[in-house]
């Protein structure tokens, strides 16, 4: 891989002609493409699921149909050589604040290089390179569980959006901009041809009204998708917080999958509610369990990472926020042995 510096991805974005932005599809990586769009006026979106899909050479073709001169990775925690060596586009810039990753054939930007224990969200670094939409930024940087730097000039300029809110958890969720983080995020579930729709509006929206108060037809659409998506989720939070099981300090949940993923707002949010406990939300799907952990100060990634190589599992993530997938019919032992690593941990 190739160091890049902040100057010189902006560089590469004034220079591009037809770019691709492939993304996590989440707040962190679908604000990271907003703000990079916004500034050169051009570009098509590509959202991953997760991340681990950048693995074979099969995407690569897919990829490859879009024939862009350069290609910019925002957010996407897991990517192989196989993906990489497969792209025809040879001007690829990764930009990324996970675990540090030893690539071929890439520009890399990632700050843990400097200092590992370094807690930068993708949008942050975005906005860095390109300013833009502090509401977007906004949105990306506390969607991904960080204070930003500017939040009283945006608590100033948005000031019945965030109340007296200071803390993360009173802007997620007892807050208008805490909504608002939550219509992005539900806005990348569902059907292909909508969020692609959702993915190509979003940069048109000027300001956050214009979606909250459904004051355009483009806010409206991203609203009342939005509707439909926290009706689901409101329902799978109550089952979780009347029916979830609970082990010393784990608490764990499982439903039945359909076509959308609700494991990492439910953990999050049951993790919020909980306090002192670490959430387990798990997903059955195709004879495997995906799942996403939070804990609310210990720190798990370390411990998790040791369990499913009990399991032959995958995962991995932040320090405090995880994710990753078992097979169903481990999932009963996978629990415990994860239970008693959290305990010792604590003893």
């Amino acid at each position: 891989m190739k160091i890049i510096k902040i100057k010189d991805i902006k560089s590469k974005l004034n220079k591009a002609e037809n770019p691709l932005f492939i993304f996590d599809d989440d707040h962190d990586g679908l604000c990271s493409y907003v703000l990079l769009r916004d500034y050169i006026k051009k570009g098509r979106p590509f959202a991953t699921k997760g991340g681990a899909i950048l693995r074979d050479n099969r995407l690569s073709e897919k990829i490859n149909e879009y024939n862009s001169d350069i290609i910019f990775i925002l957010d996407v925690p897991v990517i192989s050589q196989e993906f990489i060596d497969g792209l025809k586009c040879k001007d690829i810039v990764w930009i990324d604040h996970h675990e540090v990753v030893d690539l071929n054939g890439v520009y890399y930007y990632n700050p843990k290089i400097k200092n590992p224990k370094l807690y930068k969200p993708t949008t942050e670094i975005c906005y860095e390179i390109v300013k833009g939409k502090d509401w977007i930024a906004g949105i990306g940087i506390i969607g991904d569980y960080k204070i930003p730097k500017f939040l009283k000039k945006l608590k100033k300029k948005y000031k019945d959006l965030f109340n007296d809110a200071n803390t993360i958890e009173e802007i997620i969720y007892a807050n208008k901009f805490g909504k608002l983080i939550d219509i992005i995020n539900y806005n990348l579930k569902g059907k292909n041809k909508d969020i692609k729709k959702f993915m190509e509006t979003i940069p048109k929206i000027k300001d956050p009204y214009e979606i909250l108060e459904s004051k355009t037809e483009n806010g409206k659409f991203i609203y009342q998708r939005y509707k439909k998506f926290m009706e689901k989720y409101k329902d799978l939070l109550n089952k979780a917080l009347e029916s979830g099981k609970t082990k010393d300090d784990l608490f764990w949940f499982l439903y039945a999958a359909d076509n959308d993923s609700f494991t990492g707002e439910l953990a999050q949010e049951i993790k919020f509610k909980l306090k002192n406990k670490i959430v387990f939300v798990g997903r059955e799907k195709s004879g495997y369990i995906r799942f996403s952990l939070r804990s609310p100060n210990i720190p798990i990634r370390d411990i998790l990472k040791k369990v499913l190589q009990e399991f032959n599992g995958t995962g991995g993530g932040h320090e405090l926020a995880c994710g990753g997938s078992i097979r169903k019919n481990d999932f009963d032992e996978f629990i415990k042995s994860l239970a008693k690593e959290f305990k010792k941990k604590q003893s």
